[in-house]
């Protein structure tokens, strides 16, 4: 059997509150990941390693991992429905995927109207090249551009997701020092190293930036590869980082043993942040690796840190147009929306409805937006809701409107 082969520095750990996890026993909160022929991503007898969900600013997701279905770990996509069922996965052809070498981990975001794509390839036992892409973004397997090679020994790649959008490409090297690279110039240039607890093999991150309380200003959520009792093993830390006298400061309290643990190998673990903080992970749990989502808990609801949050203000939305009681000489009209800072956080998601119809996420280019096409003459109501970045739902705005002829 194949196992797989095989980054954000430490500091408020939380300790054992269900911070991420709940054991595999506990049915609905481990979840296969099905597609909507009926079948599964995994492989009964191949491995699915390293998931990295990329999401669009249309609201579409693609989901993508390493897999050995070809003999060698290749990359393959498949996009992801609002239910969280997968189209069937397709293979990403060369210049990505190669017969003659594994290419895991990888790592991908919207990058103008493209998506680039940055892989991890396996040239020998003790060497790795990281190699990133262009690909289209509505034919994802096509048009590849070649962007840049870089040589880096690794273990793991994983992304951190900074206050404002901001990001950092990680590589874990099997040792508490994690590297960070910055996207300048259109190429990933180093930013230097961060100590985390323990070896880690791979890593998911993502800071979350607040400006409400000017004692606590940011902190990291962070789920680690590590390795424990001979099992590699998920565990979390984040670091709360204040702002005391002109200087930040980090505080840390230690995670505890038994916060996580399975009989089994979990690796290369993805945190959705801007779908729940949901995460994706491979596990060896069925004897090759398959892949897997935690349906987790959000961090305003941990003791540990619900208290921080619980005098903050709800998230604010406010629609722009149509105005209240706006007639519009027209069967389609645009919904354009303003999410206000709750001064917890910048990264917020909105959805809108036709009157009693289903609850759309809206995209963003420029401001937040959704266009109704066909819609009947007569009064009707459009209704709009965001949450945060800590899944705080705001209060749902509600505006009526007449459509005329």
């Amino acid at each position: 059997m194949k196992k797989g082969i095989l980054l954000i520095s430490g500091a408020i750990l939380l300790s054992s509150c269900g911070l991420f996890f709940v054991d595999g026993t506990q049915g609905a909160s481990l979840t296969p990941l099905a597609t909507v022929s009926g079948n599964y991503l995994s492989t009964d007898n191949h491995n699915e390693i390293s998931p990295f969900l990329a999401r669009m600013s249309d609201g579409t997701a693609y989901l993508f991992f390493a897999s050995d279905r070809n003999g060698t770990y290749d990359i393959f996509a498949a996009k992801m429905g609002e239910d969280g069922i997968f189209e069937d996965p397709v293979m990403v052809p060369a210049p990505v995927s190669t017969p003659g070498y594994d290419e895991l981990y990888p790592v991908v975001f919207q990058y103008g109207t493209s998506l680039r794509l940055t892989v991890m390839r396996i040239l020998n036992s003790s060497n790795t090249n990281l190699f990133a892409y262009e690909i289209g973004t509505n034919t994802y397997l096509t048009n590849t551009t070649y962007l840049q090679t870089f040589a880096v020994t690794g273990t793991g790649m994983g992304m951190y997701y900074g206050s404002n959008s901001g990001f950092f490409l990680t590589v874990s090297h099997g040792t508490s020092s994690v590297s960070y690279y910055e996207l300048f110039n259109s190429d990933w240039t180093p930013m230097g190293t961060k100590t985390l607890t323990g070896n880690i093999y791979s890593m998911s991150g993502v800071n979350i930036n607040n400006n409400y309380n000017s004692n606590f200003n940011s902190y990291d959520l962070i789920v680690n590869e590590t390795s424990s009792g001979g099992k590699k093993q998920l565990t979390p830390e984040a670091s709360s980082i204040f702002y005391v006298l002109g200087v930040y400061q980090n505080s840390s309290i230690p995670v505890s043993s038994g916060f996580y643990a399975s009989a089994y190998n979990d690796i290369s673990p993805m945190i959705d942040h801007q779908g729940g903080f949901k995460v994706y992970f491979a596990s060896d749990r069925k004897g090759t690796y398959d892949l897997y989502r935690y349906n987790i808990h959000t961090f305003n609801n941990i003791p540990e840190v619900a208290q921080l949050f619980a005098a903050y203000p709800k998230p604010q939305v406010t629609i722009n147009s149509p105005f209240s009681n706006q007639t519009i000489v027209a069967t389609g009209f645009s919904v354009n929306a303003d999410a206000g800072i709750s001064n917890k956080t910048t990264l917020m998601s909105l959805y809108c409805a036709l009157d009693d119809g289903p609850f759309i996420r809206m995209a963003y280019s420029t401001g937040w937006y959704h266009y109704f096409a066909n819609v009947s003459v007569g009064p009707h109501t459009v209704k709009v809701f965001g949450y945060d970045v800590f899944y705080t739902p705001s209060e749902t705005n509600i505006v009526p409107l007449i459509i005329s002829q």
